[in-house]
């Protein structure tokens, strides 16, 4: 993967990230192991492959800049785009099988990624039993984000799907950004990507998309998402933002 390494990685103990990422819940002394075991940090141009779907990989990443998308493609060449990867989310992490992926990932803009070792992060995982709970709280939101997917594909006509998805990745961002409530948010997705999340063709989703526009109730276009009647949009698709919640709720 083209990619050039960071001169001066931020350190783990101020990542802006941090709240959102694996080792959020580490104390100073973890965070120094957390340190000693990462690779630095990596930046990849928009494009780049990260891994490819049934390579054998050796090291996972937190992103901490930029969006990346998890993808499969079938034997014919099409594409089904699985998700999303935002700033703080962990990738490519199977600690406990063969350690070979089961989908490809790319770079849709610039990114920067912070690499560590699989094995590394496995005897981290036993060592730590914070770091054990956080992940389990990871692996729950992506359960999460594809039982939310798996319907909307299976059951929500297109009007849903779309406004379903973009809520979602307005959701996420706004935890990521200082946003104001009223302003647009930057999704760096064509509707091309849309189409192959939903299940749908790119001529659907620009109907859809003129359609939902024209009733006052969003606007996405190059790359600017704006939601404008978020209240009838939850009651249409019966969003839950719970879901998608940036933080994890307290085991007890």
């Amino acid at each position: 993967m083209p990619h050039t390494f960071r001169e001066d990685p931020v350190d783990c103990e101020v990542c802006p990230v941090r709240r959102l990422a694996l080792f959020r819940e580490l104390s100073h002394d973890q965070l120094v192991n957390v340190r000693e075991i990462r690779k630095g940090q990596v930046h990849l141009y928009p494009g780049s492959i990260i891994f490819r779907e049934g390579a054998k990989v050796d090291y996972a990443y937190t992103l901490f800049e930029g969006w990346v998308m998890r993808y499969k493609t079938l034997e014919d060449g099409r594409r089904q785009i699985i998700g999303f990867v935002l700033p703080g989310d962990f990738l490519g992490f199977h600690p406990y099988d063969s350690g070979v992926i089961s989908y490809s990932a790319e770079a849709l803009s610039p990114v920067t990624l912070c690499t560590f070792p699989l094995d590394s992060l496995a005897n981290m995982l036993t060592a730590y039993p914070e770091l054990s709970r956080q992940f389990g709280w990871l692996c729950r939101r992506e359960e999460n984000l594809a039982i939310e997917h798996m319907t909307s594909i299976g059951r929500r006509p297109a009007r849903e799907r779309i406004a379903h998805l973009l809520l979602e990745l307005d959701v996420r961002v706004r935890a990521r950004h200082q946003t104001p409530a009223d302003s647009p948010v930057l999704v760096p997705l064509t509707q091309e990507h849309l189409a192959d999340t939903l299940g749908l063709t790119s001529i659907h989703v620009s109907r859809t998309l003129r359609t939902l526009r024209e009733d006052g109730l969003l606007e996405f276009r190059s790359g600017r998402l704006n939601i404008r009647d978020r209240d009838t949009l939850v009651a249409m698709t019966g969003f839950n933002e719970a879901v998608f919640a940036a933080q994890p709720l307290p085991l007890l």
